[in-house]
């Protein structure tokens, strides 16, 4: 049973990304959120401000977001959080964005 949201199979050829909000509060529950959509194939982004520890691992990618700037790997940006994860989230898939 979903407890949050069902996850629908992606079907092949396709790339479906699901972003998870991390919240040290729900780990366990946020754990098998991921473990959910891995299992259909997902490419999951993990939203964070604070370290995720063995959780990245488990994730595609992990963005950090604090004090109004946006990170991701060596990449930091100081636009819009919504902007710049959309860019990224392009980015990560390959899709153009339009503007």
């Amino acid at each position: 049973m979903d407890n949050l949201y069902p996850a629908q199979d992606v079907p092949e050829g396709e790339t479906s990304v699901v972003m998870i909000i991390y919240d040290k509060s729900l780990e366990d529950l946020i754990f098998e959120e991921i473990r959910k959509y891995k299992s259909k194939h997902y490419q999951v982004i993990l939203l964070s401000s604070e370290n995720v520890g063995a959780m990245e691992h488990l994730c595609d990618d992990v963005i950090h977001v604090a004090d109004g700037k946006v990170k991701h790997g060596s990449l930091t940006s100081g636009v819009p959080m919504l902007y710049a994860v959309e860019r990224i989230v392009g980015i990560l898939t390959k899709d153009e964005i339009e503007e």
